[in-house]
């Protein structure tokens, strides 16, 4: 008896890696096209039980740091250990240097070598390539506010704290994901997409027909039709024409873009689902594309009053803490965690810190281990648990009337394929240890939070939008944010940068349009309105990494766009200094 292997991850990439070597892009896929692939990729195997997690791997601590003039070395109370490291703020006043020391041994007896530790990208269980091995015993705690001066907690007298929390999880995946990689759920994916993709472009004025690709090739000169389908590929010739491949279930078709039309620039991608008005030219008889109908939210008020709540609160959105790093800014996190407390409030924020009740932590917790080539060397601490331990350690500061809301991105302890499921009970344990409350969810996310629904996703399939729609930047990701909602998908393009399984159900359709749409990921922050919908990107808690200056990128770290959930106003908090 034979299966498909049970890691959707490595199934789907064996899938596409085929299909592009064959020239194969079929969304209603074939069983023989996938089945080919699983087997040339060694993925159809027996039925038998999984090999055992090899945990032989350990971290060294790396030598000649955290050392005092003379050669000896920094340690803590315990006698453990301390790297010195340099905290660099950038911001508007310029680089802002503070030397700190945090502690550089993780794993204690379980150290292991990182020095060739890769991503293990194929795990649909919490990544150990990205984790590390957590082993049986209890690596030492290290804090990375140890050395900062805390300010005493001043909220007692807070409007926040007397608030009942009114939070609504609308949907999580963590308990409804199900891929196992075989042919079936290739096909139910790519199904499920175009079904709720189809039935929202068909709500457009003159797409409600049941009119087919295949009805493409039986029209005369001159003649119109309208249909809905996925690209399947899109091709620009020499003089800027576009050549794009639709299908439905029925088949398949091509059409053309001229060069001079002005579709040209829209931001058409793979995989994703669109109407299109198509007519038969005379002479030659060439198939013309007239219209392109994205799915698209409707314009609406953004002044809504039944999503009002009948009181004043504030909800924060952060992201990208990357604790673990040696680029983590401590002391800036310090300052926004006094803010939280009501200590040294200036500037007219004081109704902001009274009443901010609410905190969104949109992936990307830790810096996680073997990321990137060469990671080893930018971390302080070596090993995921300790990682994690030092994240609670710091939201354990944030006051506890703050109902904090975290969903994982790619650098945290789940499966890389997207939807990630909130954190596993390992994870959610450290929290408890501390004593903390944290509402763990998947990603993405929708939550009601007094009545506004937020849309949480960490955004990693930014990378793809960037690099495939022209004029996208980093610097600029809401323009990206834009696109997800005018695709009503938050990551359409299959088989590019971001890895997705393929569930029966696609889960990253944008089906419920949010009142707040908030991403991470790309170390930028923004603020913007699309059709009612607000568009919020969150800053991160790092400053620029080695891969960040080799591409000439400029973070913007530690700004907290806060929301005031009974007007949607918003305002851009600056703790980088």
């Amino acid at each position: 008896m034979i299966m498909a292997s049970e890691d959707p991850l490595s199934s789907s990439r064996a899938v596409v890696d085929y299909m592009e070597k064959n020239g194969v892009r079929e969304f209603f896929i074939k069983p023989d096209v996938v089945e080919k692939a699983l087997a040339e990729h060694g993925l159809l195997v027996p039925l038998s039980e999984p090999e055992p997690e090899d945990k032989s791997a350990s971290t060294q601590p790396e030598e000649g740091r955290g050392m005092q003039p003379g050669g000896t070395p920094y340690c803590d109370e315990a006698g453990e250990g301390l790297s010195e490291i340099t905290e660099t703020t950038v911001g508007g006043g310029g680089r802002d240097e503070k030397t700190v020391f945090v502690g550089e041994k993780g794993v204690g007896a379980d150290d292991v070598d990182t020095a060739d530790t890769q991503v293990d990208t194929n795990s649909t269980e919490p990544d150990r390539g990205v984790g590390g091995n957590t082993g049986s015993g209890r690596p030492p705690v290290i804090d990375p506010l140890d050395g900062f001066d805390i300010p005493p907690d001043l909220s007692d007298g807070f409007e926040a704290r007397r608030l009942t929390p009114e939070i609504e999880v609308l949907m999580d995946v963590t308990d409804r994901i199900e891929s196992s990689g075989s042919v079936e759920y290739f096909r139910k994916y790519f199904s499920d997409r175009y079904k709720k993709l189809r039935a929202l472009v068909r709500k457009h004025q003159g797409y409600s027909g049941n009119t087919s690709v295949v009805d493409v090739e039986r029209m005369q000169p001159g003649d119109e039709i309208r249909v809905v389908a996925i690209i399947k590929d899109i091709k620009v010739t020499d003089r800027g024409t576009r050549i794009v491949e639709l299908e439905d279930e029925f088949g398949t078709a091509k059409a053309i873009i001229p060069s001079n039309s002005p579709l040209t620039s829209l931001p058409l991608v793979n995989d994703e689902v669109i109407g299109v008005s198509i007519t038969r030219s005379p002479g030659r008889g060439s198939l013309i594309i007239k219209e392109v109908v994205f799915p698209d939210i409707p314009a609406r008020k953004q002044e809504a009053d039944d999503r009002k709540p009948d009181r004043r609160v504030y909800v924060a959105f952060v992201s990208d803490v990357h604790v673990g790093s040696d680029t983590f800014l401590p002391g800036a996190w310090a300052r926004f965690v006094g803010f939280l407390r009501g200590v040294g409030v200036k500037n007219g924020k004081k109704e902001i810190a009274e009443n901010l009740k609410y905190l969104v932590v949109s992936g990307d917790l830790v810096d996680g281990i073997g990321v990137y080539p060469n990671q080893e060397k930018e971390l302080v601490i070596h090993d995921i648990e300790s990682q994690y331990r030092a994240l609670a350690k710091i939201f354990r500061r944030v006051p506890d009337h703050v109902e904090v809301l975290m969903l994982p991105g790619n650098h945290d302890m789940v499966r890389q394929a997207e939807p990630q499921p909130a954190f596993s009970d390992p994870i959610k344990e450290i929290f408890v240890e501390e004593g903390l409350n944290i509402h763990f969810l998947s990603n993405p996310t929708l939550v009601s939070i007094e009545g506004v629904k937020i849309l949480a996703y960490h955004g990693r399939s930014m990378d793809d939008f960037l690099g495939l729609v022209p004029g996208l930047s980093y610097e600029n990701p809401i323009e990206a944010m834009k696109i997800m909602l005018q695709k009503r998908h938050l990551a359409p393009v299959y088989g590019g940068k971001t890895p997705i399984a393929p569930e029966p159900v696609d889960h990253l359709v944008i089906e419920t349009i949010p009142d707040i749409f908030v991403t991470g990921h790309v170390h930028s922050v923004g603020v913007d309105r699309y059709r009612g919908v607000l568009l919020v990107n969150s800053s991160t808690w790092q400053s620029q990494t080695s891969f960040q200056k080799m591409h000439n990128f400029n973070p913007i770290p530690a700004r907290v766009p806060v929301v005031n959930l009974q007007t949607l106003e918003h305002e851009i908090l600056d703790f980088s200094r």
